[in-house]
Parts: C-alpha cells; sequence; structure tokens
C-alpha cells in the first residue's frame, strides 16, 4: 500500500471521530496543583464508557498524599477526632463526583483505583479537582484519568447492558431529586417501553430500578439522615401494604429469597383496603386485637400510618423496638425509642426502616404517610 493510501485512511478516520464522537477517548492527567479543567474528546452519543480514575494527591505543603479522587483518607486530616474518611470527591467530572456519577456510594480502595459508568452525550467530559480552582498553591500531584468504550447502548437503542447502566442513564435526566429524574425519565418512550419490558421478564430487576430512581433506599444503623433499606428480592404486584402487616396464619407465605422476612399472600381481587383497617380502629377489639403505646412495642405489633388518627394510609411490622432508658425518660421531654419496622410498597418491594419521630423530615414513610396519626396494635 503507497504512503499517499495510509494517509488518506488515517484522515478519513480523524475526521469521523472528531464528526461523531471518538469510541475511545483516551488518558488525562488531572492537576492538583493548578486551576485548570481538562476537556476531554468527544464522547460517542449512546456509547458507554468506563471511567477509571487513580492516583494520589494533596492539599498540604507538607504532604506528599492525603487525598484521591473519591476520599480523604489523610490522617491528620479526615481521620481525627472520632472522623472516619471523609468522601470530599475532589475529581470533579462535569461538575460532579463520582459518587454522585454513581448514585451510590464508592467504597474507599487503598490503590486508590475508582471506576464508573459514563453514557456519552456527544459532548466531552470536562474534568478537574476542586480544591485546585480556589487553592492550588499548597497543593501535590495529579490524578490520571482513562475511559474505555463499552457497549453502545442507552435509551434510544434499548440495549442497557444493565440495571446499573440504567440507572445511571436515569440520573443524567433533569430534576432537583430522584423522584423528579425518574418521572422524566419515563416520559421517554424509548426507557418506558425498555422498563416495560424488563417489567414483564424480571419484576424484581424492573422494581429495583424504580426504587432506586425514586429515592435513596440504604441506611445504616446510627445515620439518621438516611433511614430507609430496600430488602432485595422481594418485589411482587399481588399484594399491597396492609396485606402484608395484617394477615396472618394460613395467608402467610414465604417467598422472598435471602430474607427471613414473611410474605403474605394477597390477590388483587382480595386485597385489603385503606376502609377496612379504619373500621378496625375504631373497635380494634372486635376484630380480635387492641391498641398499645409507643413504648410498649414489641417485635410483631403492627404500625398504622394517617395523616389523622382515624386514617389509615400504610401499614408496617415491628421488627424490633429498643425502648429509652429510665434516665432518658427522666431527663428527655419526649424521647423516641429505637424502632425498627418493616413494610411493604403498593406492588413493590418490602423495606426495612426506622419509626423516627414525627418531626423528622428525612423519615420518608412518616412524611408521605402521616406525620401525626401513627398507631399501633397487637393481636389479642
Amino acid at each position: 500500500m503507497s504512503t499517499g493510501r495510509v494517509l488518506t485512511i488515517i484522515r478519513i478516520l480523524t475526521l469521523s471521530a472528531v464528526c461523531c464522537g471518538s469510541a475511545y477517548a483516551g488518558t488525562y492527567e488531572v492537576p492538583n496543583t493548578q486551576p485548570k479543567k481538562i476537556t476531554t474528546e468527544t464522547l460517542e452519543k449512546g456509547r458507554w464508557y468506563t471511567l477509571r480514575a487513580k492516583g494520589e494527591v494533596s492539599d498540604w505543603k507538607e504532604y506528599d498524599d492525603g487525598v484521591d479522587a473519591v476520599w480523604c483518607y489523610a490522617e491528620w486530616r479526615c481521620q481525627r477526632e472520632g472522623k472516619d474518611r471523609l468522601p470530599w470527591q475532589q475529581l470533579r467530572i462535569n461538575d460532579k463526583g463520582m459518587m454522585d456519577i454513581a448514585g451510590k456510594a464508592i467504597p474507599y480502595n487503598e490503590s486508590h483505583v475508582y471506576e464508573v459508568q459514563i453514557l456519552g452525550e456527544g459532548q466531552p467530559l470536562t474534568l478537574y479537582m476542586s480544591d485546585a480552582m480556589h487553592s492550588s498553591s499548597n497543593n501535590k500531584g495529579s490524578i490520571f484519568v482513562t475511559l474505555t468504550p463499552g457497549q453502545h447502548g442507552g435509551a434510544d437503542s434499548l440495549n442497557f447492558r444493565s440495571i446499573e447502566e440504567a440507572m445511571a442513564w436515569v440520573e443524567k435526566r433533569p430534576g432537583r431529586g430522584r423522584g423528579e429524574k425518574w418521572s422524566t425519565a419515563v416520559k421517554n418512550d424509548a426507557f418506558k417501553q425498555y422498563w416495560d419490558s424488563l417489567r414483564n421478564t424480571d419484576h424484581e430487576e424492573s422494581e429495583r430500578l424504580r426504587d432506586w430512581a425514586r429515592r435513596d433506599f440504604e441506611y445504616h444503623p446510627g445515620e439518621t439522615e438516611k433511614t430507609i433499606r430496600r430488602i432485595p428480592n422481594t418485589a411482587t404486584k399481588d399484594y399491597v401494604c396492609h396485606d402484608f402487616a395484617w394477615r396472618t396464619g394460613k395467608d402467610r407465605t414465604k417467598r422472598a429469597k435471602d430474607t427471613n422476612y414473611p410474605l403474605q399472600r394477597g390477590g388483587r381481587g382480595n386485597r385489603i383496603e385503606n376502609k377496612s383497617i379504619e373500621e378496625l380502629m375504631e373497635s380494634p377489639e372486635d376484630y380480635g386485637y387492641t391498641e398499645v403505646g409507643l413504648y410498649d412495642l414489641k417485635p410483631g405489633d403492627i404500625v398504622v400510618y394517617g395523616n389523622s388518627p382515624g386514617e389509615a394510609l400504610h401499614s408496617a411490622l415491628v421488627k424490633s423496638a429498643s425502648q429509652p432508658s429510665y434516665w432518658e425518660m427522666e431527663h428527655d421531654f419526649d424521647p423516641t425509642p429505637d424502632v425498627t419496622l418493616v413494610s411493604k410498597e403498593s406492588q413493590n418491594s418490602l423495606f426495612e426502616h426506622k419509626l423516627g419521630s414525627h418531626g423528622d423530615p428525612n423519615n420518608f414513610f412518616r412524611a408521605t404517610f402521616g406525620l401525626e396519626g401513627v398507631r399501633f396494635f397487637r393481636k389479642l
């Protein structure tokens, strides 16, 4: 082949990459020593890329490390006074941290290597270190970012490789919160078709996608800002919250994998409606129940949420209840016991969550199903 022929082919490939987006975007050095933003090559629209960030930097002149792309792990700054490592997310990708893009927490990696999936939008990415934008004079080091192309797939082609890719696509939709992002995403006909097809083939996965997109279902004991956790492999569409909490005996069956929670059978034709629970609450003894107080709760009791004492919008089962100590009862004006509940959202999954106080704005079930009208019942 002649030299001229080779040059012609190279020119054609180069023009194609510039015009339509590059399938390989390369490796980029993102400095922590100057307020510099790095622009990548254009990412091909609809193609998934693995973004890999590696390296350690320092925000202090007397040290050489202490920070990576996601975490501050410096003992002199982020591991003192009882604090653990802090997720500073100093590497910014289009003004977002890697956890923001992943839509979940990214564990600390002692090798300081992290990966997220990014869907190409026909635009380049902008990379920078957040601390370097306003305080680079004392800083050291760089983070190295590699972009590797994956399969072409997105809402336009209905070719997501995993639920995680669909989650990443939803996260890019407009909206202030995940609820708004989900509402925007399902208005896209192609994505709606994909989700509907998933619901027909794997209901559990489709509900996991929706659960994630609507709000964050992860909490850890002691973190009051996160009060709810989705229980995997429990998504079913044949019964609702009252069925789960109130059905007993022969109506109870175990349908969940990897959990110890009893799921209760209820078909579309015989679901327990709100009005039935409201009638029971008027005279619970007639139905074999008694009403108990907040400080008497024990496992197996039933919690009913409402916006008034006579309203039944949601029911949950008490999994555990730890009552305040005598000292707390004596010195705290309104002590709240530590009550863990399990309940089911309509046509969806089981969730483990905290009862919390009525003033807690981060308690999803309280805010959605009733701030003041929470009542407690026990089977006689």
